[in-house]
């Protein structure tokens, strides 16, 4: 089989991070960008903007990961996204395709499927030094999901979205200033939502913009 369809945590992220540093060498954008992702690709846009404590990982032996996280996006679209995967396979017990996915990106020790879940790590963040300086983060995170996606149901959006407004500092976009969050209802399928002229997805991208520009 093709070894580029059996990587392992953190080879998947690793190859974002290297991916966004080398933009970054090329086209020197800061912190203007979005960065989207779409299915487990929304957890690995968590993972690199905001969990910087995997940045630091022990790296396999087919990758390595640079110490300094990157600069992260001015906003975060998540789309059709998986954030506790503990729950994920919780939901769907009868359906033992979701743990084989899991295991084979991450292991089997559930304890190592929490670490990389984006909605449990932002409320056990990882200790840090009381003089280290914490990374900044997105100033705007979009959630955006259909309610007929038939893979990934909405119980991953409720917790995400718990979990930024409890322990992420983030609130709706109609709040008070700080760290903004939206959520997005999109219609269609799981792939759907992109792949039927990409509409959905392009919508949600430019509900994203426009907050941004009145951010200002």
């Amino acid at each position: 089989s093709d070894p580029a369809r059996n990587a392992h945590h953190p080879d998947h992220l690793s190859d974002i991070l290297a991916a966004l540093r080398h933009l970054q060498d090329a086209f020197g954008f800061g912190t203007r960008y979005l960065l989207v992702g779409h299915s487990c690709g929304a957890t690995l846009a968590f993972q690199a903007a905001m969990m910087h404590h995997l940045h630091h990982s022990s790296p396999s032996p087919s990758s390595s990961l640079a110490a300094e996280p990157i600069t992260p996006p001015l906003a975060l679209l998540a789309v059709e996204g998986l954030y506790d995967l503990p729950a994920l396979i919780a939901y769907h017990s009868d359906s033992p395709v979701y743990q084989d996915i899991v295991t084979n990106a991450f292991g089997s020790n559930p304890a190592d499927w929490a670490a990389v879940s984006p909605a449990i790590a932002l409320q056990h963040p990882a200790p840090s030094s009381p003089h280290q300086q914490l990374p900044p983060q997105p100033k705007l995170i979009a959630l955006a999901h259909s309610r007929q996606d038939e893979l990934v149901e909405w119980q991953q959006v409720d917790l995400m979205h718990a979990a930024l407004k409890k322990s992420g500092g983030f609130d709706e976009v109609e709040g008070e200033a700080g760290r903004r969050l939206k959520l997005i209802e999109l219609n269609g399928g799981h792939d759907e939502v992109w792949r039927e002229g990409g509409g959905e997805l392009a919508r949600a991208v430019g509900e994203v913009l426009q907050v941004v520009r009145r951010m200002g």
